[in-house]
């Protein structure tokens, strides 16, 4: 090195222009709550390019981060965000008997508005807001959002439905990711350690399947049918209900007396994404000849006409093959063809 030189104060600012990386993220630098509703972390997942059937183009999340319960809300605006942040607080607060202490967003606009910031100050409600454009302090939030929507994918992709149905079928996977155990839980379930009972999950069925719902007799008449056919799309939260849309009139119904196909994934009047399969084309060849059989020949002798094939002579048999000297093989006359069955028959018969 020279002296005199300190390079370290000539060169760092170059060095952070240049090379400038981010800092990495803990891996265990978070805070866990120990009771319900201490942290409830909030995220907006959107906007898709589809609109589901009610217009909605956002879905929220509210997840507690004790028991891992998940609340979902659809959304046609991120404006909306507020209002049902308030409705989940008067849900949840009256459910559970504790109140939220702490609610963790990321910075984005729905959560940082005036009206919300005074929201949370009237109820003593404090706010965490992660670092802008590091989604990774947000993670419980951001994670959940992911599975949902790999699951989201999966039930409309395995049933071959639209996509406009991508509503139901965000409510039907919360219903299920909060019914399923979880390592982080001691393979507890969200709803059991939010409720304090296990659930049951005997009446889980396959989202999207044919059902046939049960018609009341003051619907119908003596002759009508007793049923009609519709397209199971979840559950009802408090009633012992499934959610289902009929296929006739593609209204939302709600029953008790279903009767399910799960097997099924061709309904009429629903239409289906139907999945391109592998198909091998067969395609004639133009000038090639076709392969000809004489009657005249018995089967395991038939010639083909148009093709050379190599005669290697049998050690058991008798005959010769003449080679051409312009050929470096060639094949049996037609004679030999013939001759050769007669001569084995006649052989047999002196034997």
């Amino acid at each position: 090195m020279m002296d005199g030189m300190n390079l370290k104060e000539v060169l760092l600012h170059h060095i952070c222009e240049g090379k400038h990386q981010r800092t990495s993220f803990p891996k265990d630098g978070a805070t866990r709550a120990s009771q319900l509703l201490e942290i409830v972390h909030a995220d907006v997942c959107g906007p898709m390019k589809t609109t589901s059937h009610g217009g909605a183009r956002y879905f929220l999340t509210f997840i507690d981060d004790f028991s891992n319960k998940t609340h979902v809300y659809l959304l046609k605006a991120k404006g909306e965000a507020f209002e049902k942040f308030k409705q989940y607080k008067a849900l949840v607060d009256n459910e559970i008997g504790h109140k939220i202490k702490v609610l963790r967003s990321d910075n984005g606009g729905e959560f940082v508005s005036k009206k919300f910031d005074a929201f949370l100050t009237e109820c003593g409600i404090q706010r965490q807001t992660s670092a802008p454009y590091s989604p990774q302090q947000n993670g419980v939030a951001e994670r959940a959002n992911r599975t949902i929507m790999e699951c989201v994918r999966s039930m409309i992709l395995a049933q071959g439905l639209e996509l406009e149905f991508l509503g139901e079928a965000v409510n039907t996977a919360v219903y299920i990711k909060n019914r399923c155990p979880t390592k982080a839980l001691d393979s507890k379930t969200p709803q059991e350690v939010w409720s304090g009972r296990k659930p049951d999950v005997s009446h889980l069925k396959v989202f999207g399947c044919k059902t046939f719902a049960h018609v009341p007799n003051e619907k119908r008449t003596k002759l009508e049918s007793k049923s009609m056919p519709c397209v199971f799309l979840g559950y009802y939260e408090g009633t012992k209900a499934y959610r289902l849309m009929c296929v006739k009139t593609k209204r939302i119904i709600k029953s008790r007396d279903v009767m399910f196909i799960e097997g099924s994934k061709e309904i009429a009047g629903v239409s289906h994404s139907e999945k391109e399969e592998n198909v091998v084309v067969h395609e004639e060849v133009e000038g090639e000849e076709q392969l000809t059989f004489s009657p005249d020949i018995p089967l395991n002798e038939t010639r083909m006409e148009g093709v050379q094939s190599e005669s290697t002579p049998s050690s058991s048999s008798d005959e010769e093959f003449v080679v051409s000297n312009d050929k470096p093989s060639s094949e049996p006359s037609q004679d030999v063809l013939r001759e050769r069955p007669q001569r084995q028959r006649r052989e047999w018969l002196r034997d």
